[in-house]
């Protein structure tokens, strides 16, 4: 059994912190330095909302069907509702005899997963800081560096001012059992459950990126910019450029009031890291 922890921006539901129902204070962002893109996270705080098909990965938004989840009364019931996405030549007893060639459900699947890559927007984040292949994948093997959220303060604006859109921890599941979605959803609060379940379910060989995601369904624009108050440490890799890193700390010195900026530790399998802005007493490694 799966259960996707999810966070939905509902009206008259308040959620005072979110640590309450399992979410990480903070949450991180892997970058590259050299990519111009990527440095517009610190430039421009602007965040990207990407396609499902940015991921390069057969797993995402991939789950299988069960199409025998429905009965054929709500066939039934969903063909009259959708008769004008259907040829009208083709009747529904047409219809579902189709649907049990393999052939034409694998098209169908296809047609489906393509509108959702469509219509839905994913900025991935993780849990962690200190993911050596995290690192290595996607923070220019560790000469990158990697931006902190404050996920309160990101909750706040999604409330206050920008419908940033879901917040979900990506749930993780053995391959052997795979869950599956049904065809096609009767409300409107079971069509959301599905997309984002589709969106944030990935096999276990990607548990290692323990990620978050915050998920938008029909986004108007894959760009977001945030406010300076979510930002809340930036890390250095620890391969990073002296070049590199004193471009980012004057810039970070001169535009986040409360960021504190660390630097991942050098050595084999050393998962801690330094403080060095500000400078503090007690600075010294943590682990």
């Amino acid at each position: 059994m799966y259960i996707c922890v999810l966070y939905f921006k509902l009206k008259n539901i308040i959620i005072m912190d979110l640590e309450d129902i399992g979410f990480p204070k903070i949450i991180y962002k892997y970058r590259d330095w050299n990519n111009k893109k990527h440095k517009r996270i610190l430039t421009d705080n602007e965040i990207y909302l990407a396609s499902p098909t940015d991921f390069n990965q057969s797993q995402e938004c991939n789950l299988p069907i069960d199409w025998e989840a429905r009965t054929e009364k709500e066939y039934k019931g969903f063909f009259e509702m959708s008769k004008n996405y259907h040829n009208e030549s083709e009747s529904f007893e047409t219809i579902m005899e189709n649907l049990k060639n393999p052939k034409i459900r694998k098209e169908r699947e296809e047609l489906n997963k393509n509108i959702g890559y469509d219509n839905t927007g994913v900025f991935s984040t993780s849990k962690i800081y200190n993911g050596k292949e995290l690192w290595d994948n996607f923070g220019d093997k560790q000469k990158g560096f990697c931006v902190g959220f404050d996920l309160n303060l990101l909750n706040e604006y999604n409330d206050q001012e920008q419908n940033l859109g879901t917040f979900s921890l990506v749930q993780y599941y053995n391959e052997a059992n795979t869950p599956k979605v049904p065809p096609f959803s009767l409300t409107t609060e079971e069509r959301t459950l599905k997309a984002i379940k589709e969106l944030t379910f990935l096999p276990d060989s990607f548990e290692y990126e323990a990620e978050f995601r915050i998920v938008k369904i029909y986004p108007k624009n894959r760009n977001i910019i945030l406010p300076n108050k979510v930002f809340k440490e930036i890390i250095l890799g620890n391969k990073m450029s002296e070049e590199h890193k004193n471009e980012i700390i004057e810039l970070a010195k001169g535009k986040y009031p409360n960021i504190q900026i660390f630097e991942m530790k050098k050595g084999k399998n050393e998962k801690g890291r330094k403080q060095i802005y500000p400078i503090t007493i007690e600075n010294d490694w943590e682990f």
